[in-house]
């Protein structure tokens, strides 16, 4: 049935070209399967990145959760790069389901994507009288050099749901043109094992039981599927102006797929909104998307942003008692401080409460095959986890700082510590924000870290004197020991003996032996060690640490 169909459109479209030449312009041949598996090579998108989002949640009893004041968790992050939508996570933090997000402007005589050299601003969609932002919301416009249209996209979160929530408003004086959009899937954080199709309802794409799906407020006009690079319609587009061939699905065989859909014809102020949403199935996926296109642009920008009776980033601006006086030491009136408050806020995973990374981006992603998964920057170490979390003391929030804390026990290697067959107390290298190992090196000053954050939460009233002790005992004494008695570390490919205040790497990740940062580190969590071991009663080993 299917080779009917396809020699049937073939013919007619045949038939079509020999009748009229203005019919065929207008007319696209649908086939079945594209051709081109597996697609060009995948990488990851630029990791110079002019803004990050997702939703302010609110915890319960130390955790994220449905119940909260906030309601559903939406465990949707997204990120911004060269003015494009560029990975965009779902799940945990690290996990990305695109490379990237673009729209196509096409005109009787171009072609040009997002991709291509615009005159690219960025700014706030929700800004207080002071120009401070107020939430993670974003403006992005991007202008033809050669003056031919304008884009503005709004980009946000439904923070009820798991959906990326794009505006995309176009401005042109020439006749003709056209939008169109094209995404680039990374389900399940690789480029590749993907599959797509179009369907009634929008854009599907899938590896195993990770799903998204592209919808529209309104339907698209036309919509394809295809392998990167290959069949993905971009070719043809920039080539010819016109879409002329379209594909339903990418068949049985996987790789890096694109979708592209046609939005419609722009002038004037020319909107479209569209929903890229995810799921554990695709009912479930298409579910999430036509819920918050159903809510519609100003409710679920307005529950983002917290307005009303919604809570949303502004609440927690609000909460955080010191950012007015630090506003007042700013050179900016706080525009950065409010900006990094909530940059800081938002780089926690929601399933993992507590679980601080070091920055949503890939480094170097351009030039990094994803043809595997990859966390990039998008984990935890512990180093700059410590960092963090003293900002967030010093901004007030001492909830996540103590959350965070907390969270420390997942990444210190013990005896349950998967294949671990040497010395415990020392704290991981880099993990996902789960607890999977990753890199597995000894940095001292990592040891010493936790130590010091635990004191100084202490100090600051946030841990009670019993808390202290009793992190004391499951946590911070072992640290405390290795710093003193070094020992093996034993784990994957590491079998090192460490013997401090040599450490096996230091800060930058590149050189072993003796390091003035580390042995600072070290010399203040021994020092810290040593006051909390008083506290415990532990005079012994306070004496021992100093």
């Amino acid at each position: 049935m299917k080779k009917f169909n396809l020699i049937t459109a073939s013919f007619l479209a045949l038939g079509l070209t020999a009748c009229s030449s203005e019919q065929s312009v207008n007319t696209s041949v649908e086939q079945v399967s594209a051709p081109g598996a597996p697609g060009v090579e995948p990488f990851w998108a630029y990791s110079g990145k002019t803004g990050i989002g997702t939703s302010y949640e609110q915890y319960q009893d130390g955790h994220y959760s449905d119940t909260a004041a906030t309601g559903k968790v939406s465990k949707v992050w997204f990120s911004i790069a060269k003015g494009m939508i560029t990975e965009t996570m779902f799940g945990l933090i690290h996990q990305a389901q695109i490379k990237d997000m673009q729209f196509v402007v096409v005109g009787k005589d171009f072609t040009v994507t997002e991709n291509d050299d615009l005159d690219v601003s960025i700014d706030y969609l929700y800004k207080d009288d002071a120009g401070r932002p107020l939430s993670l919301a974003y403006k992005v416009v991007s202008k033809d050099k050669q003056g031919r249209f304008t884009l503005e996209k709004h980009i946000f979160t439904d923070p009820n749901g798991q959906t990326l929530f794009v505006r995309s408003v176009f401005n042109t004086d020439l006749e003709g043109v056209k939008a169109y959009v094209n995404v680039n899937p990374y389900i399940d954080n690789n480029g590749l094992d993907d599959f797509a199709k179009v369907t009634d309802k929008g854009l599907v794409a899938w590896q195993d039981d990770n799903f998204l799906s592209l919808q529209a407020a309104q339907p698209f006009k036309k919509a394809s599927v295809g392998f990167t690079g290959v069949s993905d319609g971009l070719k043809e587009l920039k080539a010819s102006q016109s879409l002329s061939t379209t594909y339903q699905n990418t068949g049985d065989k996987s790789g890096n797929i694109s979708l592209l859909a046609e939005l419609g014809e722009v002038s004037k102020n020319t909107t479209f909104d569209l929903a890229l949403s995810f799921g554990n199935s695709e009912a479930a996926s298409l579910k999430e998307g036509q819920t918050s296109l159903n809510q519609g642009y100003q409710k679920v920008l307005a529950a983002y942003n917290g307005e009303g009776a919604a809570i949303g980033w502004q609440d927690y601006l609000a909460s955080l008692e010191p950012l007015s006086t630090l506003t007042n030491s700013t050179a900016d009136n706080g525009k950065l401080l409010y900006t990094s408050a909530m940059v800081l806020k938002a780089q926690e995973d929601k399933t993992h409460a507590g679980a601080l990374i070091a920055s949503l981006s890939n480094p170097w992603g351009e030039t990094v095959s994803a043809k595997t998964g990859s966390t990039g920057y998008k984990a935890v170490w512990v180093r700059d986890f410590y960092q963090v979390a003293m900002a967030f003391m010093a901004m007030g929030d001492t909830r996540t700082a103590k959350t965070a804390f907390e969270y420390l026990e997942k990444v210190q290697v013990t005896d349950s510590t998967p294949g671990n067959g040497g010395d415990t107390g020392w704290f991981l290298q880099k993990t996902h924000v789960d607890g999977e190992l990753e890199w597995v090196a000894v940095q001292l000053d990592q040891t010493a870290m936790p130590i010091m954050l635990a004191w100084k939460l202490h100090q600051a009233g946030v841990l009670s004197d019993q808390e202290l002790t009793d992190w004391y005992g499951k946590m911070l004494k072992p640290a405390a020991d290795f710093l003193v008695d070094g020992g093996v570390a034993k784990i994957l490919w590491n079998d090192t003996q460490i013997t401090p205040p040599a450490t096996q790497q230091e800060r930058w990740e590149e050189q072993n032996g003796f390091s003035p940062s580390t042995t600072a580190a070290v010399v203040a969590g021994l020092v810290t060690a040593a006051d909390i071991a008083k506290k415990a009663g532990d005079t012994k080993n306070a004496e021992r640490y100093l």
